[in-house]
């Protein structure tokens, strides 16, 4: 991945991660439409970035509006993970 020129010459002291899950498919207010999969990739994105920063990185999960509430649980439970693994 190519990190942006912008991100790399402003060397945050820290990053604030918003981990929406209006992002995936069924949810009744986001039209993004993400697979489970899609939305683990993001996250993963997010964090493997911060890790290799050293960046302290603050996350909030925030939307959700699925009809299917085990879906939701499984990306909250995925973008758990995928913090752990990164800075695990």
């Amino acid at each position: 991945m190519v990190e942006s020129t912008v991100v790399a010459a402003f060397r945050p002291d820290f990053a604030f991660y918003l981990a929406g899950a209006d992002v995936l498919e069924g949810d009744q207010l986001g039209r993004l439409a993400l697979t489970l999969d899609g939305v683990r990739a993001r996250d993963e994105r997010v964090f493997g970035w911060a890790a290799r920063q050293h960046l302290p990185l603050v996350t909030v999960m925030a939307g959700g509006y699925n009809r299917d509430s085990l879906k939701l649980v499984q990306a909250r439970l995925g973008t758990l993970d995928a913090a752990l693994t990164a800075f695990g």
